[in-house]
């Protein structure tokens, strides 16, 4: 069957598959890395809010801890000073740098003043005829209201959230002040009333997420598209990776598609794309050996009909015309025409045999297999052929086991043993012997158990250059070997053997003779009765 290319239907331009190719793997990428970078960036805006969150409440809960261990000490001091009282408040460097206020709240939690780090020493000097210190000062939101909270279980002061009336989101850590230093915070307060200072706070205001991404988010940006543009460079270099070798398959295939047969691809390094590569090569290789068998068939076919063909027109010419005028011409030539038949019927034949086996699998599908003894075979097969031997002068030896059984179907095989020993009588010099010997070949890691069949001849051998092409349809090799036959005899009987799940194969050497090898799988012979006795 030749292979050509539509014209009805034009095949696509290397150029339009690949660039279609690459745009769709570089929108996949794009679509997919855009996607990865908005996602990887939220998430990671996400974490950071949430880690600074928690640092926030971490901190607020050292620090309160820290209040609270100053506070002690302070309780255990004599008439301490509001100066000192301040100035210890503060003493920690966290709690002066941190730039919170602390708060004194009676004992509802309502806060009673604002008490913030003193001026360094230098600066340091009272405020103004009301005699507090500039660090104590009125609370902002004198309604707000802090609940105290009670310590946690392992002493240390604990933490909460709130909204204020004004909508400020806030959290703090409550400390409750000891009996004998009560006191001297309610001498701190910038305002005499009748309400007591019960407890201190540190209040933070709480992370607000919105301003904290909003802050973050130029940077984040920045680093997006630093990301995005050298991960479009990547994506473009992988596209081309691929689209490459994809855009010399297609090639390829276009050539192929449109006769020329010598097209082959350089495959990647390594892959689906690689193995693709190769299977391109090894189909158009295959492709290219197909072509060339079919114009050798074809040319092969021409010239074995063209001779009986000239033949009978020629002799049937003489009987039209009246050229062959006597009885005995006109025998002659009804002689030739006959043989000159008989030879193009044989060739239909053998063809009609080659299609009938095309494919191993759909030959397996014609053979009815069974369990055969082997003896009985090589001797209906010689039998067979006995004339011909005969005619050649050629003694033909049997050397078999009569207990060796084969699978096989009996008609096929014989026609496979029929067209080996034909081709070795036809070859044999005459006075020659042609010796069958069969023997079991036990099974192993190369396979199971076979039964070989080797024919030998004593002919002139076959040349090393056309032993790989003996079994090629029409291949009859050197001038010494043309004569006679149709060059399909092996071709067939190779079929045959393929078909029944064995191998031949063919050895030679000049003037040492040939040996053809045909390998089957073993049969069961324990159900075929006892072989029978040598006569």
């Amino acid at each position: 069957m030749s292979i050509s290319s539509s014209a009805a239907t034009p095949p696509p331009t290397a150029a339009g598959g690949a660039s279609s190719l690459r745009r769709r793997l570089l929108v996949s990428y794009a679509l997919v890395i855009g996607v990865s970078v908005v996602l990887s960036s939220l998430a990671s805006l996400l974490l950071f809010a949430r880690r600074a969150g928690q640092e926030v409440w971490r901190d607020l809960a050292d620090q309160a801890a820290t209040l609270a261990n100053t506070v002690e000490t302070l309780s255990l001091a004599e008439s301490p000073t509001p100066p000192d009282i301040l100035a210890g408040l503060f003493a920690d460097a966290r709690l002066r740098e941190s730039g919170q206020p602390i708060l004194v709240l009676d004992a509802s939690g309502h806060p009673l003043a604002s008490l913030h780090p003193p001026p360094p020493a230098p600066r340091r000097r009272p405020s103004g005829p009301g005699g507090f210190l500039r660090g104590v000062r009125r609370p902002v939101d004198p309604d707000a209201l802090f609940p105290p909270l009670e310590p946690t279980a392992d002493g240390r002061p604990a933490t909460a959230a709130l909204i204020t009336a004004a909508r400020r989101r806030l959290i703090y850590a409550t400390l409750a002040l000891p009996e004998t230093i009560a006191p001297a915070f309610t001498a701190l307060l910038p305002i005499q009333s009748n309400r007591t200072a019960r407890h201190l706070a540190i209040v933070y205001p709480q992370l607000n997420l919105a301003g904290a991404l909003r802050g973050m988010l130029p940077s984040v940006l920045l680093v997006g598209v630093a990301a995005l543009l050298l991960a479009s460079l990547l994506a473009v270099a992988l596209a081309g990776s691929i689209t490459r070798p994809v855009g010399e398959l297609t090639a390829a295939t276009v050539r192929v598609a449109s006769g020329d047969y010598t097209a082959r691809v350089r495959p990647a390094r390594d892959g689906e794309l690689a193995n693709l590569g190769a299977a391109f090569n090894q189909m158009a290789t295959r492709v290219q050996e197909a072509d060339a068998r079919q114009r050798d068939f074809v040319a092969n076919v021409s010239h074995d009909l063209r001779t009986p063909l000239t033949t009978v027109r020629g002799f049937a010419r003489a009987l039209v015309d009246g050229t062959a005028r006597t009885e005995d011409q006109r025998r002659r030539a009804a002689e030739a025409i006959d043989t000159a038949s008989e030879r193009m019927a044989g060739l239909v034949e053998s063809l009609l045999e080659l299609a009938r086996l095309e494919g191993r699998a759909a030959a397996a599908g014609t053979l009815s297999m069974g369990n055969e003894r082997l003896a009985p075979l090589l001797t209906a097969a010689v039998a067979a052929v006995q004339g011909v031997s005969m005619i050649m002068g050629v003694e033909i030896g049997i050397d078999c086991p009569e207990d060796l059984a084969i699978r096989a179907d009996r008609d096929w095989l014989g026609r496979a043993l029929g067209n080996v020993l034909d081709n070795a009588l036809r070859f044999s010099p005459r006075g020659g012997t042609v010796r069958i010997r069969a023997a079991r070949r036990q099974a192993s890691g190369r396979g199971p158990a076979a039964v070989d069949i080797s024919v030998q001849d004593q002919g002139l051998g076959i040349a090393a250059a056309d032993l790989p092409r003996v079994f090629e349809r029409f291949y009859r090799g050197d001038p010494a070997r043309r004569a006679g036959g149709s060059g399909l005899g092996l071709a067939i009987a190779k079929e045959i053997v393929e078909a029944h799940g064995g191998r031949i194969a063919i050895s030679s050497e000049a003037g040492e003779g040939t040996q053809v090898v045909i390998s089957l799988p073993e049969g069961d012979s324990g159900g075929l009765g006892p072989a029978p006795e040598a006569a």
